[in-house]
């Protein structure tokens, strides 16, 4: 699994702050799958091998998931979770059935003696029925049965937010990472099944293929998928000396010339995201793309895409970038709580940024960042509620949360140290859950300073810090007078304005100063730049403006 790290003294604070901001109640079905009774901590998943026919016609499956386990404490009841669509046929350990009780979608298994402490043991769950069918994936997902532009099957699943208890019986918590998954697909042998890790083999049988795939990494529950489609498969090396990173590539057969052409990006964003955020982290089970009937999803090492081969106006395919970002951003590096997925789409939705910054240079990069920002919207704080499966009703965990990493940056002021940082986070949480109180400590533990108020201010309160200022004209020049309001104690960022002004040839040309700025006024005379002309630089960090007379 996932070591599950400790959360520091700000994690009451967090839910505190969260709930003053919001009056949504959590179902007993959130505060089931979202807390860690002792029914789920006293165990730990070390592995699940996934068994499942797929009856394409009837949107059906039957299947079962055998779940090796590590009893942390002695119990005598561990809780799963299934949704309640789906037939519970019988749980077997030991060669004996094994009671239960379902409550909403949990269950509730029951031992006929104490399992203790540091015993390793399995039990295999057999269940069928027709899974949540998917309204609008991904962001309602489940599984999603469609056909390809030739009336054909293509399945596939996603299940963020829902959790992956959709379609298989699991813990379904994001602190318990199995370490190892085996997922046996049998389907119509027309179709490809592919799913994460690698392809141990494949089978046919008359009218059925059985396609058994193995990941050999932890990996975050909801990233598990199968995929079944008639696929065309094409596939690629990379060279990261020492190692070869495999790339194999699985779309729509009457896709693949131009798959083959536009996939080309995946070599330049694998080459940059390895160069600025450490290597590549999935190495033995390689790196995979496949088409899906939705946008996208960072099902790992087996990245979803459904972009149909289509680059925006900044000249990338943004799905392909995005989702492939997470295979560092979400996949390696994970939080252990859906209220802190801000750790997953706030970088990942930065690493488009600094794509743009390999390929394309700094301009663009920063037009890029300006737009999303229009998208961002300060209703809620962006680490939610813990415990409660917590589901966020915006895309501020995306576009803030890109927008904090760009303004802590930039307070930085120091990239190199700012890239170390990400790759040493990397290494220090890769393969491993974490809350963003252990973020935060790591951050000020490597940077020599107390980054907690900065932190605390943009993703534990719902607004941004506002500057105050005051501009008046001081002979020739400006006085300038600053100061933060609306922010959390000892909070400081510094801010860049504008210090001079020329105009050459038609064009207004501005230099900048940097001054550092807090809760208390501080006042400056820049005696080169007359009132009218001053400007704050806002491309390097997010807050609000408030001038007073």
């Amino acid at each position: 699994m996932k070591t599950f790290t400790a959360a520091g003294m700000l994690c009451l604070a967090a839910v505190t702050l969260w709930a003053q901001s919001t009056a949504v109640v959590p179902t007993p079905d959130q505060l089931l799958r979202g807390s860690n009774s002792p029914q789920r901590s006293c165990y730990d998943v070390y592995s699940y091998f996934l068994n499942l026919f797929i009856d394409v016609e009837r949107r059906a499956l039957i299947g079962s998931n055998t779940i090796t386990y590590d009893a942390l404490s002695d119990f005598d009841t561990l809780q799963l979770d299934l949704f309640s669509n789906l037939t519970l046929d019988s749980i077997i350990a030991a060669g004996q059935r094994l009671t239960y009780r379902r409550l909403h979608n949990s269950v509730f298994v029951a031992f006929p003696r104490t399992v203790r402490a540091g015993l390793r043991d399995s039990l295999t769950v057999f269940y069928r029925g027709s899974p949540l069918a998917a309204r609008k994936p991904p962001w309602q997902g489940g599984f999603v049965w469609k056909k390809d532009a030739q009336g054909r099957p293509w399945v596939g699943v996603a299940c963020q937010g829902l959790g992956a208890s959709v379609w298989f019986p699991c813990k379904d918590q994001l602190a318990d990472e199995p370490t190892k998954v085996w997922l046996r697909c049998t389907a119509d042998a027309s179709l490809t099944c592919v799913s994460n890790g690698r392809l141990l083999h494949r089978k046919t049988s008359g009218q059925l293929t059985s396609w058994l795939w193995h990941v050999s990494y932890p990996i975050n529950i909801y990233n598990i998928t199968l995929n079944l489609a008639h696929y065309a498969h094409f596939s690629d090396r990379m060279i990261f000396h020492p190692d070869t990173l495999t790339l194999d590539y699985y779309v729509l057969d009457y896709n693949l010339v131009v798959a083959q052409s536009h996939l080309q990006q995946s070599r330049t964003l694998l080459t940059c995201f390895s160069e600025r955020f450490g290597p590549y982290p999935f190495l033995r089970d390689g790196f995979k793309l496949v088409e899906t009937p939705y946008w996208g999803m960072e099902h790992q090492s087996a990245i979803s895409y459904g972009n149909d081969f289509i680059n925006n106006k900044w000249g990338f395919d943004f799905i392909l970038v995005h989702e492939t970002a997470h295979e560092w951003w979400g996949n390696h590096f994970s939080a252990s709580d859906y209220a802190d997925l801000w750790l997953h789409e706030g970088f990942g939705t930065y690493a488009e940024t600094v794509y743009l910054e390999c390929c394309c240079g700094d301009s663009l990069a920063r037009e890029y960042l300006s737009e999303q920002m229009l998208q961002i919207r300060n209703q809620a704080p962006l680490v939610g509620p813990r415990g409660v499966n917590h589901h966020f009703s915006d895309n501020d965990i995306y576009y803030k949360g890109a927008w904090v990493i760009h303004t802590f940056r930039n307070a930085l002021n120091n990239d190199s140290l700012f890239f170390a940082l990400l790759k040493g986070l990397q290494q220090t949480f890769g393969q491993r859950t974490l809350l963003t109180e252990d973020f935060i400590s790591y951050i000020n533990a490597h940077t020599g300073a107390d980054w907690t108020p900065f932190f605390r201010q943009y993703l534990f309160a719902s607004q941004p810090p506002t500057l105050v200022y005051r501009i008046h004209k001081k002979g020739k020049g400006t006085r300038l007078s600053l100061r933060w309001e609306g922010v959390e104690a000892g909070f400081s960022l510094p801010v860049a304005v504008a210090d001079s002004y020329r105009l050459t040839q038609g064009v207004v040309r501005r230099t900048y100063r940097r001054l550092p700025v807090t809760t208390e006024w501080s006042t400056w005379l820049l005696p080169d730049i007359k009132p009218a002309a001053f400007r704050i630089e806002r491309t390097g960090y997010f807050f609000i403006e408030k001038r007073e007379k």
